[in-house]
């Protein structure tokens, strides 16, 4: 049986749908609905699908496993996407186009960058969320690679009509491929990402935007793991608020013991609770997280050491977790990129899923998206 596809994505009483397609990506409009983004393969490139709707398409995208699409209602009928266009294959360099709707989806706007440097070097992992009726954009920005720095900044930009009003640097030495994520509550934007401290050491940071003032603060350390690594493990983490708590997810290593770690923080991330292991097997990482009435729902995945990995869902009650459920299977490889999970519509016991479904070479990947009971 079919999910009821409506304008949004409202999943019915079924189960399971099946969507040809790649790198799906959730977001919930402010009419409680889901709505879902990925990435379709067309005889000229790619497509950017939103709900079933084509809203943008080219032939010189980059489509990679990490580095994903996103999509975000940032104002009641209004919504955002970005997709990523190779500027100079030679280097792997691309740029953020940002699309916009002011009428629900019905048409879009051309597209806009919201970098400014204009250098041939890697901009990508972008957030989304809106301020005001404005949308406020981060992204990992190279362009100090073109000047043969090694250093990747955090960057972002505050849009107003289709028009940059605010740049902002708001950490100037970041882990160079590790996705970020942004959550918010009703006063403050919050945002995770995986920092680059001395010693290489790549712990997760968080910083918080002031949606009266316009600003940010200093990022601050979520928790020195001891993961020291001269490279970039691309492996984001996760995020979600309410009124009162932050929970934060991360894939981390020490000593060779690769292991996902939950966080919580009572009072708008200035203190955060001692991190708990979510997995019991062998991860991959690649968390997703909601937050829902003082419970934490975490999706990640583990490999048995073969080709295969299994997605798993865990329930966090505030102080013990439950037994991990195995959601589906697809590859380990990085073509099966990140599930993303969020509240099923109107329903506080289920949660959507959506991940790649990879199979062989001789059929082509499945986006899978489950309602998943709680």
């Amino acid at each position: 049986m079919k999910l009821n596809w409506l304008p949004l994505l409202f999943l019915s009483a079924c189960t399971t749908e099946i969507t040809h397609g790649v790198f799906p990506n959730l977001h919930e409009t402010s009419d409680g609905k889901i709505a879902m983004i990925y990435t379709k393969d067309t005889e000229d490139g790619n497509a950017l699908i939103l709900n079933d709707n084509e809203i943008a398409s080219g032939a010189d995208w980059v489509v990679n496993w990490a580095d994903f699409p996103s999509a975000v209602e940032y104002s009641p009928g209004k919504l955002a996407a970005h997709y990523l266009v190779m500027t100079d294959p030679e280097n792997f360099a691309y740029d953020i186009q940002i699309i916009t709707s002011d009428d629900a989806g019905q048409t879009w706007n051309p597209p806009l960058t919201p970098h400014t440097d204009q250098t041939l070097t890697e901009h990508g992992f972008v957030s989304m969320a809106g301020v005001n009726g404005d949308l406020l954009v981060v992204w990992l920005d190279g362009r100090n690679y073109a000047h043969g720095e090694d250093r990747m900044e955090l960057r972002g930009a505050l849009i107003s009509n289709n028009t940059i009003k605010h740049e902002y640097l708001i950490d100037d030495n970041v882990c160079s491929c590790c996705g970020t994520e942004i959550t918010s509550n009703s006063d403050k934007i919050f945002l995770v990402y995986r920092d680059r401290y001395p010693g290489e050491m790549r712990d997760m940071s968080l910083v918080t935007y002031d949606i009266n003032s316009l600003s940010w603060n200093n990022p601050k350390r979520i928790h020195q793991d001891g993961w020291s690594i001269a490279g970039c493990p691309v492996n984001g983490p996760a995020i979600d608020a309410d009124s009162q708590n932050l929970s934060i997810a991360w894939y981390t290593e020490l000593e060779g013991t690769p292991t996902i770690y939950l966080t919580n923080s009572p009072d708008e991330g200035a203190t955060f609770s001692e991190p708990q292991t979510v997995n019991e097997g062998y991860p991959l990482g690649r968390v997703d997280l909601e937050l829902l009435n003082g419970s934490t729902y975490i999706s990640y995945m583990e490999t048995d050491g073969s080709e295969n990995s299994g997605i798993y869902l865990r329930h966090h009650n505030g102080t013990t977790f439950n037994p991990p459920t195995h959601i589906g299977s697809t590859s380990s490889s990085r073509a099966s990129g990140f599930p993303k999970i969020k509240n099923a519509p109107g329903n506080p016991d289920a949660l959507i899923l959506s991940y790649t479904k990879v199979y062989n070479s001789e059929k082509a990947p499945e986006i899978i998206v489950e309602k998943v009971g709680i």
